[in-house]
């Protein structure tokens, strides 16, 4: 079931890229536009008893906010249009809160799964 899975990770990237003879990593379109508004309006009503109270702040706090959506975005389409197979680790040895987690190749470009992950980024702590 997972090669399954892994091809049709595969043809999934050749219908996200706008052009079949294009060999760069698919980037997202703006048909994610509504998608990144909702969840940026979500998360600046959560986020805005932390920020400054200035308009001008609170403008520059929500811009920021997008462009890190849209980066997350673009991470999640370079990942899955990479041919091997990744996983991020948010495990901990103790109870220590993970900002930002580790980046696990898990599979090989064949679709085949690796005895031992192999960490390729460092976990944030």
């Amino acid at each position: 079931m997972t090669t399954a899975l892994w091809q049709w990770q595969k043809l999934s990237v050749l219908l996200l890229q706008e052009e079949s003879s294009q060999q760069n990593t698919p980037e997202p379109s703006d048909a994610i536009q509504p998608q990144v508004s909702k969840l940026k309006t979500a998360l600046d009503l959560v986020l805005s008893s932390f920020a400054p109270a200035s308009h001008e702040e609170r403008y520059r706090q929500s811009e920021q906010l997008e462009d890190l959506i849209l980066a997350g975005a673009k991470l999640g389409y370079l990942l899955l249009s990479h041919p091997c197979r990744w996983s991020f680790d948010w495990h901990t040895d103790d109870h220590e809160m993970i900002l930002l987690p580790g980046l696990l190749k898990v599979g090989n470009a064949s679709g085949e799964m690796l005895d031992l992950p192999r960490r390729v980024g460092p976990r944030g702590l």
